[in-house]
């Protein structure tokens, strides 16, 4: 259990955060959970391990719920098919207590993420 002037800090940080350091959060609480499912999965807690891939799950899904289609075109599209095929890859993992699937979409979300830092967080590019 975080610490509550942790827990203060963390809805601080949300509250002041930009949407693209938002988005980034997710991106990292995303890498960050589902390295955690791994490592549970591998000491054979799988029950542990699924608690934390919902989590990430989660993310997955809030992060396709802010995609604008209408805006973003095919570049929104096309990442709507990847969190699909990110999100399906936790569920396999979920199911079977397997992180093969779970290193799969870390693989694919962590050049997103790096991209997304990049562009939108350290370049300071407006993201609305």
């Amino acid at each position: 259990m975080a610490h509550p002037d942790a827990n203060r800090y963390l809805e601080q940080q949300v509250a002041t955060a930009s949407p693209a350091m938002l988005t980034a959060m997710l991106f990292d609480a995303l890498v960050a959970n589902s390295l955690r499912a791994i490592d549970l999965f591998e000491a054979g807690d799988r029950i542990t391990g699924r608690r934390w891939l919902i989590r990430a799950q989660e993310i997955v899904i809030e992060l396709r719920c802010s995609l604008d289609t209408e805006r973003g075109g095919e570049l929104a599209r096309n990442l709507d098919r990847m969190y699909d095929f990110v999100y399906h890859k936790l569920l396999a993992a979920s199911s079977a207590g397997d992180p093969a699937p779970v290193r799969v979409a870390i693989e694919i979300v962590t050049p997103l993420r790096a991209s997304w830092r990049a562009a939108c967080v350290d370049g300071a590019v407006a993201v609305r």
